[in-house]
């Protein structure tokens, strides 16, 4: 089966986006042809290769290296207007960095420049090679796709990684729902099959709040690539640790994008408070990840006097992760929307301790004082380092902690492979109904 996928600005980076590598990974590996069409140009950095990734039945359109200049241009005038002056207090995910000017530039690049363009780019190929199915990527792709598939007469399936861009009370006020206009009509757009994924951020009961035919929404968790996780021969974690200058250092990690309502300000100010009020110097934090924040949290650390007890790693492939969950104490993720991801998932594996938000968001494999500690949300200044505090000087606790993590993750997380085969079955049984 050929399918066409349509990924908007979706990609497979070095660092990042293992949900969509994974899928196009295991669909090929079960026999489909799928050519992805990518909004990002040939020279974005972060991009890899996939020619290194895939098999001769994947081929990537990116766009031209020429055209870069014009997407390059679009976003930073975005970023420049978006930012005068912004306030994200209470907005959504996607929209917490820009004010409304910003917001509505990004809504007229998206109608006038991306949606023409890219439809007009995959009808070209449309019309040298017929796909048999569309699959649209979130909301730029799902628009693409479902525009296409009408047109052409197509079954089309639309993917979402979860809902943390759009907040149910948006959906009740003009004002915010022509904010939300791309997230509302890539949601809404029509397909025969609609994969949202249980991410802690609630997608289901927004797309039938959207007016989504229930019997067509997949609500499923993401898999895990434990390929890449697997311990090489000989890996001695203590030598990477004293390599980087923590040896002795009770270690706390946080992977996530630098993003404000990702909340890694959280984390440097209860390592602060560990620090300073509790004396407790052998603590360092380790922060994993890349995004707008990063200078902001920078600075906070100068500010707080803990630059040196703090690590920016940056961005870090996927399969160089393992080398610092195997030199980690506990694994803290403290996100504004929800705390459920594949981050994680991956600690789980690792069987570390995890301290996170009590959400809501993973109470479906989390339970406070078994294999995590939950912080009340209206309490996170001061339980969150007490909490930590408990960990870290309760070494036996702490371990029993981490195994009943692993445990329920060895209860209760699929690999992608077996989250694929769903997936599989689903696109085969969409087409074969057409």
């Amino acid at each position: 089966m050929h399918i066409y996928m349509v990924s908007g600005l979706a990609e497979i980076e070095i660092a990042g986006n293992q949900s969509m590598k994974n899928t196009i990974k295991h669909l090929s590996e079960f026999g489909h042809k799928i050519s992805v069409f990518s909004f990002l140009p040939q020279n974005y950095a972060t991009l890899q290769n996939p020619k290194k990734i895939f098999n001769s039945g994947v081929e990537f359109h990116r766009l031209p290296a020429g055209l870069s200049y014009i997407l390059y241009a679009g976003k930073n005038i975005k970023d420049t207007i978006g930012r005068w002056g912004r306030n994200g207090e209470g907005r959504s995910a996607q929209r917490e960095e820009y004010n409304f000017l910003g917001r509505v530039f990004y809504i007229i690049l998206l109608f006038l420049f991306y949606l023409p363009f890219e439809f007009a780019r995959v009808s070209y190929y449309f019309y040298k090679k017929k796909p048999d199915i569309f699959y649209g990527l979130n909301y730029q792709g799902a628009l693409v796709a479902s525009l296409l598939a009408r047109i052409y007469r197509k079954p089309v399936v639309t993917r979402f990684y979860g809902a943390s861009d759009i907040k149910e009370r948006e959906l009740l006020t003009l004002k915010n729902r022509f904010l939300c206009l791309d997230i509302i009509c890539g949601m809404k757009s029509y397909s025969n099959a609609v994969i949202m994924t249980n991410d802690g951020t609630r997608g289901d009961k927004k797309l039938k709040l959207m007016g989504i035919d229930e019997s067509k929404i997949h609500f499923w968790m993401n898999g895990l690539d434990i390929d890449d996780l697997v311990l090489p021969a000989g890996w001695e974690p203590d030598k990477f640790k004293e390599g980087r200058g923590l040896k002795g250092k009770k270690i706390i990690i946080m992977i996530s994008r630098l993003s404000k309502w990702k909340k890694v300000d959280r984390g440097i100010n209860c390592v602060h408070k560990l620090i300073k009020a509790f004396k407790m110097n052998d603590v360092a934090l380790i922060i994993i990840g890349e995004g707008p924040e990063m200078e902001s949290l920078k600075k906070l650390t100068e500010r707080l006097g803990i630059k040196n007890e703090v690590r920016f790693i940056g961005g870090v492939p996927h399969r160089e992760v393992y080398k610092y969950f195997t030199i980690s104490n506990i694994f803290m993720t403290l996100y504004d929307i929800s705390n459920l991801g594949n981050q994680l998932l991956e600690a789980m594996y690792f069987g570390l301790p995890i301290v996170t938000l009590d959400d809501g968001s993973t109470e479906d494999l989390l339970k406070n004082n078994y294999n995590s500690l939950l912080v009340k949300t209206d309490d996170i200044e001061s339980e969150l380092p007490l909490n930590v505090k408990k960990l870290l000087d309760n070494e036996l606790w702490s371990r029993e902690i981490g195994r009943n993590a692993k445990k329920t993750f060895e209860e209760k997380v699929i690999s992608w492979k077996e989250r694929m085969r769903l997936e599989d079955a689903l696109i085969r049984k969409v087409a074969d109904s057409q």
